[in-house]
């Protein structure tokens, strides 16, 4: 069946309908309904696990052209019409498509830390511009990472009114052996092996819940996310790599020198944690890491970890003799141009002293877990009494790091630790934080009435910022703006100025991003309400 002409005086799009009880979207909770259907902005969580840091951004679900070029998206991928009143079908090729790969979609991902041919994915403020771009070019917009796809995603699904959310996992494992295992794999030294490691684990990633009746699933479970928490990996879609995402065990082996490998530590707990997605009717974040797993280590997590394995996932069941050596890192919040100061704590639960061979390694790392530079690494011998413990306190200055810095905010630091032919190991991400924009809003807030905003940024660091961009974006307020800047010198000021008349009444957001060649992830956020 193909598409009849388009004529905007008569043409009429049905949505699916969450106040509708026979609609397979239905949603009977309200506040529900206006959370993952009406809300035309929201908060996407990024960082780390031990530094849940967010990101706000603008669905614009409602924007002028947002359906029609979701229409597009659907139009591009040649789903037939009466296909698209199923709502399963519709959000499989949705997110298909979302992805330029194989399909020519929506956006183009770029992992890496050159994105000369188009824009950062951290210096988007919304979906909006991305989804009218490819509406008007047909050509997939660049660039996007796992937070982008989410949020664009998110946009789409709310426009044709199926309720949807952005899901956030931390520590979040990607083996590309399909497997339950994420291998690590170290050399003689106890110095990491990146060249034959494959597997990695990203700092977070992010994906997508959609709330819709599955009547190709059996009356139970009847959420997918029920499905992963219960090792249920025979349904579609996606259910076993998501498993994979938030129950892999972490595996740590030694390598020889002929190559051949001896696992020495295997860690169940570190893969999954606080999973999570904006409240309802707040930014805050809900976690709900209990939805897609038992409490680790518990009987129920365990026969999940065994009904997995009865549907052919392989997992590691090496007998590894506990260790009395323990080694931990601690940290406290960095913001970028500081020095970052390690704790590493040794323990010695022996009867007897222990002398450990130590090896410190940190890097720059993108938030996928890969290395984008190696930082110093320390070598040292620590002396632990039998049944004691000894701090170690290991500084690495800001000059260090801030030169290589680029997209990357995160420091990745690992310690092995080697005694009498045993083997220790302990990883910590450190998060820097950035300062943010100063943003103000002004004038009479009403439907029609001209109204000002300001966005100013204060360059404290001791290096040139250049290839500056600043862009601002509200629903119902203003469509996505930017300006460029040359360069920004130490100690100088920038500030932008506008004017915009609100479109609708009601609360609503203005989003602030700025990026540059050598700093990311500036960005501030400020409600503004709109009476007629």
């Amino acid at each position: 069946m193909k598409r009849s002409k388009r004529d905007a005086t008569t043409d009429l799009y049905l949505l699916f309908n969450a106040w509708c009880p026979e609609d397979e979207v239905f949603l009977p909770n309200e506040a529900e309904r206006k959370e993952y259907v009406l809300a035309d902005y929201g908060t996407i969580y990024q960082g780390t696990a031990g530094s849940v840091g967010r990101r706000d951004w603008v669905y614009g679900q409602f924007e002028r052209g947002v359906l029609d070029a979701c229409i597009f998206v659907l139009d591009a991928s040649r789903m037939p019409i009466y296909n698209r009143g199923d709502c399963i079908k519709l959000v499989r090729k949705g997110s298909a498509m979302i992805n330029s790969q194989d399909d020519n979609g929506v956006c183009v991902g770029n992992w890496s830390d050159d994105f000369s041919l188009g824009r950062s994915p951290t210096s988007w403020t919304g979906s909006v511009k991305i989804l009218l771009q490819y509406a008007n070019t047909g050509t997939p917009v660049t660039f996007a990472q796992c937070w982008v796809f989410a949020g664009v995603f998110n946009t789409f699904l709310r426009a044709l009114g199926i309720p949807s959310r952005v899901i956030t996992n931390f520590n979040s494992a990607h083996d590309n052996t399909g497997n339950l295992k994420t291998d690590l794999i170290f050399k003689q030294d106890g110095s990491p092996d990146e060249r034959n490691t494959r597997d990695s684990i990203w700092n977070y990633h992010c994906w997508n819940e959609a709330f819709m009746t599955r009547p190709d699933l059996p009356p139970w479970p009847r959420r997918l996310a029920a499905a992963i928490k219960e090792g249920l990996l025979c349904h579609p879609f996606d259910v076993a790599f998501c498993f994979a995402e938030v129950n892999s065990d972490v595996v740590f082996h030694k390598r020889d020198k002929y190559g051949s490998m001896t696992p020495y530590r295997v860690e169940k707990t570190y893969v999954g944690k606080n999973i999570c997605t904006k409240s309802l009717g707040s930014n805050r974040p809900n976690y709900i890491t209990h939805t897609y797993k038992y409490p680790e280590g518990s009987v129920q997590d365990e026969k999940t970890m065994t009904r997995a394995e009865e549907y052919g996932c392989a997992r590691d069941h090496s007998d590894v003799p506990e260790s009395p050596l323990v080694v931990t890192i601690t940290a406290e919040q960095v913001y970028l141009g500081q020095k970052v100061e390690l704790q590493v704590l040794f323990q010695n639960k022996s009867d007897a002293p222990r002398e450990i061979k130590v090896q410190l390694s940190g890097a720059i790392v993108f938030y996928t877990g890969v290395r984008a530079h190696h930082l110093k690494q320390r070598s040292f011998t620590v002396s632990v009494p039998a049944s004691k413990s000894v701090t170690e306190v290991v500084i690495v200055p800001a000059e260090e790091y801030t030169p290589y810095l680029g997209a990357q905010l995160s420091l990745y630091f690992m310690v092995t630790g080697q005694s009498e032919g045993q083997s220790v190991t302990a990883m910590k991400l450190v998060d820097l934080k950035t300062p943010a924009l100063t943003l103000t809003a002004s004038g009479a807030p009403h439907v029609d009435q001209e109204m000002f905003v300001s966005v100013s940024f204060t360059n404290s660091f001791s290096f040139a910022l250049t290839k500056v961009q600043l862009s601002m974006e509200g629903p119902g307020l203003m469509s996505s703006r930017s300006r460029y800047y040359s360069s920004v010198e130490p100690g100088a000021v920038i500030t932008w100025k506008d004017s915009f008349s609100p479109r609708l009444e009601g609360v609503t957001v203005l989003v602030a991003v700025m990026d540059c060649k050598n700093l990311y992830q500036i960005w501030e956020v400020i409600t503004v309400d709109i009476t007629p």
